[in-house]
């Protein structure tokens, strides 16, 4: 969970930082923002383990809570990945019609 979890922080810092790049309006905030995210998720995780690392076992609450967490970081991780790839589509390839059934699906 450790190394999944670091990624997926590492991919909302790492937005803001992509928007930097290209330019985008209001990469400024995206970089902000994307930090800022991420750094609550690290902040929040690294609390939950240390205050769980003592005791004999996790309880329901700090298991739920670190659930909570992680559920957290891949929605917002999931969403950026959405909203980049669309950006990147219409940026890149804006002709390019997108199909559900092409290439390796249907073979052409």
């Amino acid at each position: 969970m450790r190394l999944c979890g670091h990624l997926v922080m590492g991919g909302v810092g790492a937005f803001g930082v992509g928007c930097a790049r290209v330019k985008r309006p209001g990469w400024p905030w995206a970089l902000g923002l994307g930090f800022l995210a991420a750094f609550s998720l690290h902040f929040g995780w690294d609390l939950q383990a240390l205050r769980t690392e003592g005791a004999a076992g996790a309880t329901l609450g700090a298991t739920l809570l670190s659930a909570a967490l992680m559920l957290a970081g891949f929605l917002l991780y999931g969403r950026l990945v959405v909203v980049a790839s669309r950006w990147s589509q219409q940026m890149f390839s804006p002709g390019v019609i997108r199909r559900l059934g092409s290439w390796p699906v249907r073979g052409s």
